[in-house]
């Protein structure tokens, strides 16, 4: 037996007599000249929900990853911390409580912060103790990718890209949501739009650039490494946290390496996210259908998660 699910905001959207009433629209108030511009609020709010889709869908991913590396039974272990410089006498925001637990930080609350924060605290279900923002003027902290290496002592920087398309018009495009972000993550359609590659990014305005599905995974092994987990421990990181499998998804040969014949030796070396690396990775992921068609499946699990537990009343 199939149950609809009805929400709140579906049965106020449905009750407003006033919804979709052409006079109270945005565009009854522009002028001839003004309508030329019109796109650029598509175009907009196509940035912002991109974006607030791509970066959850990256947080949940790497937040799954330092999860499953606290579960394997080694207590010399020590998970990747945020403070790379211990002897530094002003205190962190990692404490003992919370280092099991993904801390986000923003930079600036403007319309995009905003908005990626209520993604975060919403669809990406993040404790409001897990995200921190450290100024509204992120115009004065801009800093590129190679300087941020230098100041984190890291370069496990991802630098997500997105492609405008050069086929959809954006005066005629449409969006689910009419204009609200938390609408439009609520179709599963628009999610998928989002997703770096083309089986679930058909007709998108905007898309993330299909390199991010590499750079993502090769993060995830960086991880991994600062942990030192084996190579069949890695792969299993990999395949559970990036594509939702508890069987591994990749191979060691996948990413140009011998595996040893134990399957204990640490193959891997640490990735340069910043500078970029050219991996066998990137063609497998192009040329395999199925991976993609599992990554896209994993890229709106986050949300239709939420969904369903907003509908029955089962978030916490």
């Amino acid at each position: 037996m199939a149950l609809s699910t009805i929400s709140c905001n579906d049965i106020l959207r449905d009750n407003d007599i006033t919804c979709n009433l052409p006079s109270l629209r945005f565009e009854s108030a522009v002028d001839e000249k003004g309508s030329d511009f019109l796109p650029l609020r598509k175009k907009s709010h196509a940035i912002v929900v991109t974006q607030c889709a791509a970066v959850s869908v990256m947080i949940d991913i790497l937040r799954k990853a330092k999860s499953l590396i606290q579960d394997f039974p080694k207590p010399e272990r020590k998970t990747p911390t945020i403070e790379t410089q211990p002897e530094r006498k002003t205190p962190t925001i990692e404490t003992q409580e919370t280092r099991k637990k993904l801390i986000v930080g923003l930079i600036g609350c403007g319309r995009l912060g905003f908005q990626l924060t209520t993604t975060l605290l919403t669809n990406g279900r993040l404790d409001t103790d897990c995200v921190q923002i450290s100024t509204r003027r992120p115009e004065l902290l801009g800093l590129p990718a190679r300087r941020l290496r230098q100041l984190l002592e890291t370069s496990n920087i991802i630098c997500p890209n997105f492609e405008w398309s050069d086929v959809v018009d954006s005066r005629s495009f449409k969006w689910a949501g009419q204009g609200s972000v938390s609408h439009s993550l609520d179709d599963q359609q628009t999610v998928l739009r989002t997703c770096p590659y083309a089986v679930a990014a058909e007709g998108a305005l905007l898309r993330s650039n299909e390199k991010l599905m590499e750079v993502l995974i090769l993060s995830v092994v960086n991880i991994c490494l600062q942990v030192d987990l084996s190579t069949s421990e890695t792969l299993s990181v990999v395949s559970q946290a990036v594509f939702g499998e508890s069987q591994p998804m990749l191979t060691a040969r996948d990413f140009g390496l011998w595996e040893s014949r134990k399957n204990i030796a640490r193959n891997f070396s640490s990735y340069d996210l910043v500078d970029g690396v050219e991996t066998p990775v990137l063609k497998l992921l192009k040329d395999n259908q199925s991976l993609q068609t599992r990554f896209s499946a994993r890229y709106w699990q986050l949300f239709s998660d939420y969904i369903h537990k907003r509908n029955f009343l089962h978030l916490r």
